[in-house]
């Protein structure tokens, strides 16, 4: 399986944890000593925060672990896709956002409550032109090519993660790029809906209040528990995660009574109840 680069060196950091962890409990400290390194890098390549990996780090971790061949070349493939370019790499992208795009992408279950907006991986290029466009009306859309190919990558990919998303109505009323190009978001969204992996629901205005209003966020779910259950967080200050199982669990029965009947309804049928595609 091929991994991205920062999902490499978490991998890699994992591995030589067990591997070190199997031999004898061997602590941090003779683990660095053993494989000629400070401490504190040693401990950086476990939490897979250090800034590159080099092939002598795996064959320093094959030696002093003694590892099997499979083992070996195991780590030395996760060295090769930690040295390889993300497909975000000709973009100009924080370090902080990559962290986000890789973990969306290695998710194999992604629940989303929006609300103002529609969720970014399901946005036509009209409707980003039209968010993006300023008061005169010109297209400030440098970002657009990034989020186009943020959405192959993850909606189009081998194994797409399995997505749950729930909306407000605020969010399909709302006038972004004029009326045609809200038609056009519309139709996209049933289109995708049609998809096996993807289930969304609406929560229209008489709904009042519900348990997901001080949203929006996302629950992400990760095969092999390459990270644990996250909850993604984004506000004016800024984004955040939360893994701990309290917040997690707390996240996860908001978004399950939000989607439950009569507070929300299926996307399809709140389209053609509102008559959005006139």
């Amino acid at each position: 399986m091929t991994h991205s680069p920062y999902i490499a060196k978490v991998l890699f950091g994992r591995q030589i944890r067990q591997f070190r962890l199997r031999a004898n409990n061997m602590s941090v400290a003779q683990a660095a000593r053993r494989m000629g390194m400070s401490e504190s890098k040693y401990r950086k390549l476990e939490a897979g925060t250090n800034d590159s990996l080099k092939l002598p780090d795996a064959y320093s971790a094959a030696y002093i672990y003694e590892l099997s061949t499979a083992e070996s070349q195991h780590l030395v493939a996760l060295v090769d896709a930690a040295d390889s370019h993300g497909w975000y790499h000709d973009y100009d992208v924080s370090p902080e956002f990559v962290h986000y795009i890789e973990q969306e992408g290695a998710a194999g279950t992604i629940r989303v409550m929006g609300q103002s907006l529609v969720f970014g991986l399901f946005q036509t290029e009209a409707y980003m032109a039209g968010l993006s466009a300023d008061a005169s009306g010109a297209n400030r859309g440098p970002g657009n090519g990034l989020r186009v190919d943020r959405q192959a990558a993850v909606l189009n990919s081998e194994n797409p993660p399995k997505i749950a998303y729930i909306t407000d109505e605020a969010a399909l009323r709302r006038e972004v790029g004029g009326a045609e190009v809200i038609r056009g978001q519309m139709r996209h969204l049933l289109e995708l809906n049609e998809r096996d992996n993807i289930e969304m629901w609406v929560v229209p205005f008489a709904s009042g209040h519900y348990p997901s209003v001080p949203g929006p966020y996302r629950i992400m779910y990760f095969p092999d528990n390459v990270f644990p259950t996250t909850v993604y967080l984004e506000s004016l200050h800024g984004s955040h995660y939360e893994d701990s199982e309290k917040v997690v669990k707390r996240y996860e029965a908001a978004f399950q009574e939000t989607k439950q009947p009569p507070t929300a309804v299926p996307m399809k049928e709140f389209i053609d109840a509102s008559n959005l595609l006139a």
